[in-house]
């Protein structure tokens, strides 16, 4: 009995209470992508009808439902970028505010169709009239599952040489290429420990080398995979499908989380990610990175 005893206590007393796993910008992968994008051009100041009934597969690879997958349909105008400036931003992060005019959304119901009009902001619709003159810019048009990610992406502009007003969104309406590196960086290190606390409140850049604003992070993610480093980048945008365990939380407005609370016990010798995203950016690769070792 007195060694069972004392056995327990050495045990307890060599397992910390709680862990605080902390990560900086040394801790972050490496990525770039490219992203190129079709266009369709349409008749000036009429009504159009948007088609996703041939998205079948999103822009980072993986099936989906167009009838039940996309969640949110939306309209970004660009007044003064061209499709090309437009994409280069959304792969470095370097659009801001000021280059959008526009914004309209639309909240499908079952339905893989519907007509431009139907978009609004705020309770105003679009008036093709007014927001859809002769030459006006750019206009992108994405679709978003329900936690925010952008599933496809597609171009449309005006010009009085058009003979449709027809926008179909289908699964190679946009290419997503990428380099990746995740075995560059500086490993975190974990210990045995009844509670986990991961930290982030010193990273304050991309994978991209971007400074990161306030608020952009919004969702996190700490997986195991039975992928080597290599694998996973090989597989990188399809992480979440590849997870043995997952763990998934809203961070919006926080620099660290209380992994226990989420049903995490403690590590393994797996390979381990901790996962930062911005749901509401364009790019669907996330913000951070960081692998976790013994």
């Amino acid at each position: 009995m007195g060694y069972i005893m004392f056995m327990m206590l050495f045990l307890f007393g060599c397992t910390n209470a709680v862990q605080v796993i902390s990560f900086t910008d040394n801790h972050n992968y490496e990525f770039s992508s490219a992203i190129t994008a079709e266009s369709t051009t349409i008749i000036p100041e009429q009504d159009g009808v948007v088609d996703w009934q041939g998205l079948q597969t999103s822009l980072i690879g993986y099936d989906i439902d167009p009838q039940t997958d996309i969640a949110k349909l939306s309209i970004l105008h660009f007044p003064r970028l061209s499709e090309e400036d437009i994409l280069a931003g959304i792969s470095n992060e370097t659009l801001k505010q000021s280059d959008l005019s526009e914004y309209a959304e639309f909240y499908p119901n079952n339905q893989t169709q519907t007509a431009l009009t139907t978009f609004s902001f705020q309770g105003v619709t679009v008036d093709p009239v007014e927001h859809l003159e002769e030459d006006t810019g750019r206009f992108l048009l994405s679709a978003v599952s329900a936690t925010g990610e952008t599933l496809m992406l597609s171009f449309f502009h005006t010009d009085a040489a058009a003979q449709k007003s027809e926008i179909v969104m289908h699964s190679q309406s946009a290419e997503l290429s990428y380099q990746i590196d995740l075995r560059s960086s500086e490993r975190a290190n974990w210990e045995t420990a009844s509670r986990h606390v991961i930290d982030w409140s010193n990273v304050s850049k991309s994978g991209t080398g971007k400074e990161l604003s306030s608020g952009q992070i919004d969702t996190m993610m700490l997986a195991s995979f039975s992928e080597s480093l290599a694998e996973l980048e090989d597989l990188f945008l399809t992480l979440p499908n590849l997870a043995v365990d997952y763990f998934e939380a809203d961070v919006f407005g926080t620099t660290a989380i209380d992994v226990s609370e989420l049903g995490f016990t403690d590590f393994d010798h797996k390979t381990w990610l901790f996962v930062l995203r911005c749901q509401l950016c364009i790019n669907p690769a996330p913000v951070f990175v960081g692998v976790i070792q013994p």
